[in-house]
């Protein structure tokens, strides 16, 4: 994982989502609301049902799992969260589904990523990961915008009627997406071979070759995502001085604050 724990304590504090001991909902309704999953072309795949306890990650690991079982094992997946960094990194941390953790790939929707760190968005802005090529992964927004009407509705009926409520008007939204499959890949399509032909243009004009561009993008991107051992030796230099100035016996403390100061070379040559 290339991003950094601080960048990502940094995320987790400002997203809610990331806080499993939070509950956001109202607590007048059992049902607290639904987790979608849905493929690329904004199609659901499955549905959870949220209980008192409202959003939580692991319903993310129970439907990574479940996709998972449904696909061959030579395919590489992407997933997208909207607090992604944190889920990648607890997987790690705690070796969740660790069979899997090869074959998928992670990204934050392109409109919720602004709302995390500069280094978090480095590491999972879809549109800098080739392999999600146009993709925003904003789709569950655009399921919601489907789904909003039933909102009314549901609020005042009992637990099966909600589910009547929302797996029949799913049922008709599956039936206008499925007619419209077909035109939605032709505009994709379309809009994809647009965006290379404008990127490709605006290369030409530039003048400078792909690879010396995509060598000084890595570059970048090794440079922003490492540790800043310099900033922080420089704030404890400044400390330790200030702390000699402080010591009676000055060539004691000095020679000690120098010991020091060596000990942090060194730990950053290394």
């Amino acid at each position: 994982m290339a991003v950094i724990n601080d960048v990502i304590d940094r995320c987790e504090d400002s997203y809610l989502a990331a806080k499993d001991y939070h509950i956001k909902i109202t607590k007048e309704f059992s049902d607290k609301g639904l987790i979608v999953l849905v493929c690329r072309h904004d199609c659901v795949l499955w549905f959870i049902n949220m209980g008192p306890n409202g959003e939580k990650r692991y319903f993310m690991l129970a439907m990574m799992q479940r996709l998972l079982r449904e696909l061959p094992e030579s395919f590489t997946i992407g997933f997208f969260y909207d607090v992604i960094c944190t889920l990648h990194r607890e997987m790690e941390w705690w070796q969740l589904l660790p069979h899997c953790l090869l074959r998928l790939k992670f990204a934050t929707p392109i409109f919720h990523l602004y709302g995390h760190q500069w280094l978090c968005q480095l590491s999972y802005h879809p549109y800098k990961n080739p392999e999600f090529s146009c993709t925003d992964g904003e789709g569950c927004e655009r399921e919601w915008n489907l789904l909003n009407g039933v909102i009314p509705t549901c609020h005042i009926s009992g637990f099966y009627r909600r589910l009547f409520v929302i797996n029949t008007k799913q049922a008709y939204i599956d039936g206008q997406n499925l007619r419209k499959l077909a035109s939605h890949q032709k505009w994709c399509f379309d809009d994809t071979v647009a965006k290379l032909d404008e990127a490709e243009g605006a290369l030409d004009r530039l003048g400078i070759p792909i690879d010396k561009i995509q060598t000084a993008w890595a570059k970048q991107l090794s440079t922003q995502q490492a540790e800043p051992p310099c900033v922080l030796n420089l704030f404890l230099q400044i400390n330790l001085l200030t702390l000699g100035n402080l010591v009676p016996e000055k060539d004691a403390g000095m020679k000690t604050i120098e010991s020091i100061l060596n000990l942090l070379w060194t730990c950053t040559t290394l």
